[in-house]
């Protein structure tokens, strides 16, 4: 057996301690989030945004690993393959992932995100990737190549977002990570999708880590303006309805364990929360959104 360094990510499995907190956490944490998360309401924004990336390949979701609590609740039991690292804190979200229906692949900066990242290539023709761009250590809010080069290996196009609550916790961590507070609601943005080249060399991967910065910092943006308008009480009378853009976060399998939409859409919609229609005015640089349609549902549905 090959010994673990001190340095080693997963240097925290010698120690008893260590693992007797992981176990503790990860029961703990579980049944918490999922039992909060059934309260969160969820406004998607970027309907021709999915359109397109759906059109171009299977999406790569992109995002700051600071918004992972919403973004994990939001796509749980649709099998998505996430990498998360080899930490003592990456070990207890790797469990709770698991148990939120997603396939988790081991990976850090070091040699085991580089086999990670070639597990995700291999995975990606059956089962939709998401990658925390700055996870697993930061720096916060930079992103890392590895999205991008798994764009440029596959051929499928990144897909941007960004998450925000209108109330929520701040953790001091390295990424200031976001938790929502029961009953809060989520706006959640997609930006354009693109896929890098399969010729891109490491100037055009860097170049392709700045654009998704700056399309998450315009989602983020976006975000903000919704939350403000949903904190002002003001109403867009204008603004199509959200029938299926915020409810309540529930979710329903269908016989694969798969659900019908692996992107945005959230199943129990019937059960729409009050004043939905209050989203402020769209940007000018915006496209108004709605969320999917049953037509989307059924293209993002796994083929039997």
């Amino acid at each position: 057996m090959t010994p673990v360094s001190a340095s080693s990510p997963a240097a925290w499995r010698s120690s008893w301690s260590k693992r007797l907190q992981v176990a503790a956490i990860s029961h703990l944490a579980y049944p918490l989030m999922r039992a909060w998360g059934a309260t969160y309401r969820y406004s998607i924004e970027g309907d021709p945004q999915i359109e397109q990336a759906l059109a171009m390949g299977s999406p790569i979701p992109a995002f700051w690993h600071g918004r992972i609590v919403a973004s994990l609740i939001r796509f749980r039991g649709r099998g998505i393959s996430i990498m998360i690292s080899e930490s003592f804190d990456g070990e207890w979200i790797a469990r709770v992932a698991s148990r939120f229906g997603y396939r988790v692949v081991r990976g850090s900066n070091s040699r085991a995100a580089r086999r990670g990242t070639l597990q995700m290539v291999r995975d990606v023709r059956e089962h939709p990737m998401a990658f925390a761009l700055d996870g697993p250590r930061g720096p916060a809010r930079v992103a890392k190549p590895g999205a991008a080069w798994l764009s440029k290996a596959t051929s499928n196009p990144l897909l941007p977002f960004h998450a925000e609550a209108d109330r929520f916790w701040t953790l001091s961590s390295w990424d200031r990570t976001q938790i929502p507070k029961v009953g809060a609601r989520i706006a959640m943005v997609f930006g354009e999708p693109f896929v890098v080249s399969p010729d891109a060399d490491a100037a055009e991967i860097d170049e392709a880590s700045r654009r998704l910065e700056r399309s998450i910092a315009a989602c983020e943006a976006r975000c903000h303006e919704i939350v403000a308008s949903w904190r002002s009480g003001r109403r867009n009378q204008s603004a199509p309805a959200l029938g299926e853009t915020l409810a309540p976060n529930t979710a329903s399998a269908d016989g694969t364990g798969h659900l019908r939409s692996q992107i945005t859409d959230g199943p129990g919609t019937n059960e729409i929360a009050a004043g939905v229609a209050d989203e402020s005015p769209r940007l000018a640089t915006s496209t108004a959104t709605s969320g999917m349609t049953r037509r989307q549902e059924r293209r993002c549905s796994p083929r039997r």
